[in-house]
């Protein structure tokens, strides 16, 4: 290396090699070239003779210290990419535990809401299907509970007449505000806020009602134009039979099925039942001064009670997945925070047993050095000895 740097070969180098040689070197690992003054300070730092040039045994220990610290630079260097690694790594463990946690808490207040606050519709469903329970013990089952129980809703708001079978705005009010009353129905608020969530309620199951009406009319058309296109197909069979053999049948309609006038069809796929509405001034449309809502629809009284207790059902079921999506979110923030401490008592034990380490080779390192500084005494001591001994020969010598 030196006689690279040596460029005229006078086994020296000149203050222009010197900063030439430092550029080189320097070149490869430095975004920014030292200055002449800074190289001209180190030349004068190493040039110990002054003499303005620089020997070989004058190079050596720079040399050597140099490339010490240029390694060590290096080593650090990459000592502080791995610990940059590692904190982002540490940072992203971190990030995804509190996400998760987060997302376990969230779940869990919005588990206990559900619980505990349920909306009006789902609460109703849920007196509704407790009252089904215990009358279902002294009826024969389920479906005649929730007959009985439409009978009494319509004996109760229609002055004891069970045949209309619909409510309208005000008599579902003052049904579950009677529910109310009796402690069977909790609803929040004060008279007028009650009633403006019972209104809303009832416009909501209106709506659900002519929905599923509207439903059942398209699937009533439907198999209308199925029965008339299946009639024509069995009108020209019978045409066609009643060509080839006078002696099937006598009189019209005698291969159809139809007797008397009454035409028996057995193709239809279903039949529907649409509840009719109570109409005229009698019980079933008795009102009271807070009717102003002709116009707002009827609810169907049956049908009404087996759709808040299906929604009741549904909404337990609900909250049975969201159970189980709340647990499986625990388990994941769990694991993670588990993982994330794990990984922390690892590092820490790490630490502690490089501390250990470090403190050992440093223990050792001036163990090494108290015994050279005492070899090295020894050896002075020896030497005065035998300066000493010399001394005391010579002058013996002399005498």
């Amino acid at each position: 290396m030196l006689k690279e740097w040596d460029r005229n070969r006078d086994g020296e180098l000149s203050r222009s090699e010197f900063k030439q040689a430092i550029n080189d070197l320097t070149a490869s690992y430095v975004t920014r070239p030292p200055t002449i003054e800074r190289i001209g300070a180190l030349f004068e730092s190493i040039d110990i003779d002054g003499s303005g040039k620089l020997s070989t045994d004058e190079l050596k220990p720079f040399l050597r210290a140099f490339y010490v610290q240029r390694d060590g630079r290096a080593q650090w260097e990459e000592r502080a990419r791995r610990r940059i690694t590692k904190c982002a790594d540490d940072a992203t463990a971190i990030h995804e535990a509190a996400e998760a946690t987060f997302l376990a808490e969230a779940m869990e207040l919005r588990l206990k809401a559900t619980r505990t606050q349920p909306p009006l519709n789902v609460r109703l469903g849920r007196a509704i299907r407790s009252k089904l329970t215990s009358d279902s013990g002294r009826s024969p089952g389920y479906s005649s509970a929730l007959d009985a129980l439409a009978l009494q809703w319509a004996a109760a708001q229609h002055h004891g007449d069970y045949t209309c079978t619909t409510l309208r705005k005000h008599q579902f009010r003052r049904q579950l505000m009677a529910l109310k009353n009796m402690g069977e129905l909790r609803i929040e608020g004060v008279v007028g806020e009650a009633m403006a969530q019972i209104d809303a309620l009832f416009d909501h199951l209106v709506f659900l009602q002519e929905k599923e009406k509207a439903e059942l009319t398209e699937r009533l058309v439907r198999a209308k134009q199925w029965n008339a296109g299946h009639n024509s197909l069995k009108a020209e069979g019978v045409l066609e039979t009643s060509g080839h053999g006078a002696g099937v049948g006598v009189g019209v309609g005698a291969g159809t099925g139809v007797r008397r006038g009454a035409v028996k069809d057995e193709s239809a796929p279903f039949e529907i039942h649409v509840a009719e509405t109570c109409e005229g001034d009698g019980d079933c449309s008795l009102q009271d001064d807070d009717s102003d809502d002709d116009d707002a629809g009827q609810l169907e009284i049956r049908s009404t009670l087996a759709t808040l207790v299906t929604g009741a059902a549904l909404q337990l079921e609900e909250v049975d997945e969201q159970e189980e999506a709340w647990k499986d979110a625990v388990q994941a923030a769990y694991h993670l925070q588990v993982d994330l401490a794990v990984t922390e008592a690892a590092e820490k034990v790490t630490a502690a047993f490089e501390a250990e380490r470090a403190s050992l080779r440093a223990k050792a390192a001036a163990e090494k050095r108290r015994s050279r500084e005492q070899r090295l005494f020894e050896k002075k001591r020896e030497q005065r000895r035998a300066a000493l001994a010399r001394k005391v020969a010579e002058t013996g010598a002399v005498e």
